[in-house]
């Protein structure tokens, strides 16, 4: 006996209702071997996704050191000679078009290009319904010609932030132009937009002329991940020195010119203590040399450290400084407060939207050096409770509501 047309079309409406959602999220990379704090936001997505037994996760990188496939993610890269031949290309580029700048966000996109197109190929082949990607280095703009989906577009990175601070360095405004039109191709190709802060939301409404759905989606952190970390063990334990982390300290966007008279007001501030600085990051020979020429100064210099390891250190300190001069949303910010550390930073960019004045940290106003180091020996003689810390960051920066947020814009797409 056939059976009727309304039951089949039940039974096609029962499967499909059943069907999980097939979801890529892209990243420049993805730890251990990942550095950057886009690429932990990329990768605490991954991992929530990975939870929710509706969907079929998996991540999918541009710019890797290496190609490799594992469980839940397929690393793709870009040879280092095609990386110099572009570098290259663009530096006398740039010379030419903008002299006595500074040139590299072009060079960024197109020195990614062979890893996005390796990448795209393997994104078609699983065949997603939704894709997350992010902004920096524009990989959807070689992606989306080659697969098929539903774009979500993270707007981490825009160039043009980089422009108009001479702090920052001389950067070339036709080479940040240049990236941005690119970057318009890909926000105007995507099904949704979304920024981690309300600033840079604004601000890429500012330089993007966004035309599709957009909101503000914060970072988002696995917090099991976190809480799974454990204290680093080679350093001693708390009370009996006094710890500070100063995330990124060797980056000139992050304020390295800053970091050495941070250590001196602090030490010379509080002589009574033993104060230990703690600097991660990739190494510069300007603040090496600074640091050996103040022996008086207790530091370690982390360099690049595998993403777990790093957190170690960030948990076993007492406070963090950043005296960042650029923060699209701060996720090492983010990372030291739901460890129960508290930061003081300049009030730049996305940061007054995860500090609670007093209650996990401190901001000042910006280029305050003054008032950062203060504030920071403040902290230092009257600390804040780990669990305050915390606290009061979940009341700032709502994980629950980030999650809510994305699984409703999931079920808009696919609506």
């Amino acid at each position: 006996m056939q059976p009727k047309t309304g039951d089949i079309n039940s039974l096609d409406e029962a499967a499909t209702s059943f069907k999980k959602i097939k979801i890529a999220v892209v990243s420049s990379s993805f730890p251990p071997l990942s550095k950057g704090g886009i690429s932990s936001a990329q990768y605490g997505l991954l991992l929530f996704l990975q939870k929710n037994e509706k969907f079929i996760v998996r991540g999918f990188s541009f710019c890797d050191k290496i190609n490799a496939t594992e469980k839940d993610i397929s690393r793709s890269s870009t040879p280092s000679w095609i990386k110099k031949i572009v570098r290259r290309c663009f530096i006398i580029l740039f010379k030419i078009l903008d002299p006595g700048t500074l040139s590299y966000q072009s060079a960024d996109i197109f020195e990614s290009f062979w890893g996005s197109i390796k990448a795209a190929f393997k994104i078609k082949f699983f065949r997603p319904d939704i894709i997350f990607i992010s902004d920096h280095g524009a990989p959807m703009f070689f992606i989306s010609p080659l697969v098929k989906a539903k774009f979500v577009y993270s707007a981490h990175h825009n160039p043009m932030r980089f422009t108009g601070n001479p702090l920052l360095g001389n950067m070339s405004e036709k080479d940040a132009k240049f990236a941005t039109s690119i970057e318009k191709i890909c926000t105007k190709k995507c099904s949704f937009l979304t920024a981690p802060s309300a600033y840079m939301l604004q601000a890429t409404q500012d330089s993007h002329d966004i035309s599709v759905k957009n909101s503000v989606i914060p970072n988002l952190i696995d917090v099991d991940f976190l809480n799974s970390v454990q204290e680093q063990k080679t350093l001693t334990a708390k009370g009996k020195d006094y710890k500070i982390f100063i995330p990124s300290a060797f980056s000139v966007i992050k304020g390295e010119r800053f970091v050495l008279s941070i250590m001196q007001h602090i030490t010379h501030a509080l002589p009574q203590k033993e104060i230990t600085f703690y600097l991660s990051g990739a190494k510069s020979n300007k603040l090496q040399f600074e640091i050996e020429k103040n022996p008086n100064l207790k530091v370690l210099i982390l360099g690049q450290r595998e993403y777990s390891e790093n957190l170690s250190y960030l948990k076993s300190c007492d406070l963090c400084i950043s005296p960042t001069l650029l923060e699209s949303f701060g996720m090492s910010i983010l990372e030291a407060t739901l460890l129960g550390v508290p930061v003081v930073t300049f009030d730049v960019g996305g940061n007054k939207e995860l500090i609670e004045e007093g209650q996990n940290g401190c901001l000042v106003d910006y280029l305050d050096l003054s008032s950062l180091a203060q504030k920071s020996v403040a902290l230092i003689e009257h600390p804040l409770d780990p669990k305050q810390v915390i606290a009061a960051t979940n009341n700032k920066y709502s994980i629950e509501k980030t999650r809510q947020s994305i699984l409703e814009l999931i079920d808009e797409l696919m609506a």
